[in-house]
């Protein structure tokens, strides 16, 4: 949150051909609920890749891998 307005970051690639490694496989949906124009809330939905092309919502230590993942990543992000 960045003076009342939400970013996030590096949302697109859900799928594409790539290197299936468990760091090209692992990733989030960003759920946003709106009431009217208000954003109202944010939450991050951790999924796999699985079988090349499907994804699975996980639960669970790989959802808690992946959300630290991406906490970690957003600590690397350059402050204003």
């Amino acid at each position: 949150m960045r003076d009342d307005a939400f970013i996030a970051y590096a949302l697109g690639n859900f799928i594409f051909d790539q290197t299936h490694t468990p760091e090209h496989t692992e990733g989030y949906l960003l759920e946003a609920t709106f009431h009217g124009k208000r954003l109202a809330t944010v939450r991050l939905v951790p999924y796999r890749i699985e079988n090349k092309y499907k994804p699975v919502f996980v639960a669970g230590e790989t959802r808690l891998k992946v959300i630290s993942d991406v906490i970690e990543a957003s600590l690397d992000l350059p402050q204003p």
